[in-house]
């Protein structure tokens, strides 16, 4: 029971902090490109990297560290990043006539998420020596 309400509590954090940061960010930016999607994804990348990093990759069932990749891995970053959102933004982007935009947000996002799970993967592992 504990371990549904840490995954609920992060999940429904997560959701909050992704809609929030999306208004956000994308109300701050002048040209119409789902940067509010793709900040999600990358300082969700980053910190996903931090904490598996940080517990170095004992992700499993029953490891001491369970509660806390449950709340932070899967219920917090699992619902905080955004996949279907930016797969639904990259098609609109096709579908609107600017496949250019489309294929810098497909290669920008695979890419820089990729370099973000990284850093906070080693930043995390040398936190911890």
């Amino acid at each position: 029971m504990v371990a549904w309400l840490v995954l609920v509590t992060g999940g429904a954090v997560g959701a909050v902090c992704r809609y929030l940061q999306t208004l956000a960010v994308q109300h701050l930016a002048s040209f119409d490109f789902p940067v509010g999607t793709l900040s999600v994804n990358l300082s969700g990348s980053l910190l996903i990297g931090v904490l598996a990093g940080l517990i170095q990759l004992d992700l499993l069932q029953g490891s001491e560290h369970g509660l806390l990749w449950l709340a932070f891995g899967v219920g917090f970053c699992g619902s905080y990043t955004t996949l279907s959102s930016w797969s639904l933004d990259t098609l609109r982007l096709g579908l609107e006539g600017r496949p250019w935009l489309a294929a810098i947000n497909l290669v920008l996002t695979l890419l820089a998420c990729l370099f973000c799970v990284t850093l906070g993967f080693l930043g995390g592992r040398a936190l911890v020596g």
